[in-house]
């Protein structure tokens, strides 16, 4: 698994930015010519395929079916996420 220069994996939030980039949000102070502008489904494909087959993201980042917001497997199992901060949210969006 990739780990940074203090030995910690790639974390939520900066797998949640790849996913922006992915989809055609320029990081800050990048200066790039191309963009890449995947649909949220494509970019969360590569961003399964980077953890299952690469190892470079690790795998219990998940999303919630309904709204597609970012959070950990455990987070998913009580229901809960950045979005959602309690389980009636989650309830009410329809996500699991």
């Amino acid at each position: 698994m990739y780990l940074d220069e203090n030995g910690n994996p790639l974390s939520l939030d900066e797998t949640e930015e790849l996913s922006e980039f992915l989809q055609g949000k320029k990081p800050e102070g990048y200066h790039l010519n191309t963009m890449p502008h995947l649909t949220e489904e494509q970019a969360w494909t590569v961003i399964y395929v980077l953890q299952e087959k690469f190892r470079l993201i690790p795998d219990h980042y998940e999303k919630c079916d309904k709204c597609g917001s970012f959070l950990t497997f455990m987070m998913k199992v009580i229901g809960l996420n950045r979005v959602h901060e309690n389980i009636q949210e989650m309830k009410r969006c329809g996500g699991t």
